[in-house]
């Protein structure tokens, strides 16, 4: 497994309103930011590599729920669009993302960190056939205020990697990405333990192999999207 990404941010409306994630490890037994109210419907990414969009967007969604307006969890909706066309190395926007070819959940919070990330109403999402599609300047200068969600902090990956210890406190703390090794066997999972005999360590972040997801519970995953 490719080291665990986490946030350590704060969430704001594109107002000033903001409030800061606690940092300390909650003293419960058990976390499930589903069941909580934190977190997003599943959505279906179809086929575009953009896993580290969706991922990145279920995360911030959940920083917000969280931070700033838990009563948003069924119609909050961001857009993975604009950061699979607008963070990306190939207009400037990111330095390494590349779209529906791959990319990183980090670099994708970062990029709203400095930006914003408006929602799907106002950028739907149109690469499901697989093309990134350019970034529309248009879209993104008409976007009013109270339409876009700024974070007032940047990703953090947490450390060491490959430790479930470690990955079980970023849970407790808030919905946690991570990569890993998917094999063609996980296009069929459907619920319970996922187990592959010849999953690797070996990330590939231009091809299927790459998946990013949203860790929300210690019980352990839920699927941030549906990956083809």
């Amino acid at each position: 497994m490719k080291a665990p990404r986490s946030r350590s941010y704060s969430a704001s409306r594109s107002t000033s309103t903001t409030t800061s994630l606690p940092r300390t490890r909650p003293s419960a037994s058990t976390v499930d930011w589903v069941a909580a109210g934190k977190v997003t419907p599943v959505r279906d990414q179809q086929g575009c590599g953009s896993c580290w969009a969706f991922a990145a967007t279920d995360a911030i969604e959940s920083m917000y729920l969280m931070n700033v307006d838990s009563s948003v969890t069924s119609t909050l909706s961001l857009s993975p669009q604009q950061l699979v066309s607008c963070c990306n190395s190939g207009n400037g926007g990111c330095a390494y993302s590349s779209g529906c070819y791959g990319g990183y959940s980090d670099e994708a919070i970062n990029f709203v960190s400095a930006i914003n990330q408006t929602t799907s109403s106002i950028y739907p999402y149109t690469s499901g056939a697989g093309n990134t599609g350019l970034c529309s300047s248009a879209i993104l200068s008409s976007t009013k205020t109270g339409q876009a969600v700024k974070l007032s902090g940047s990703a953090t990956s947490i450390s060491p990697s490959n430790s479930e210890a470690t990955l079980m406190q970023a849970v407790a703390i808030a919905p946690t990405i991570v990569y890993f090794d998917a094999q063609m066997s996980f296009q069929l999972y459907s619920g319970g333990v996922y187990s592959a005999s010849d999953c690797s360590a070996n990330i590939n972040h231009a091809g299927e192999s790459k998946f990013a997801i949203t860790i929300v519970s210690r019980c352990w995953i839920r699927v941030s999207c549906f990956c083809r």
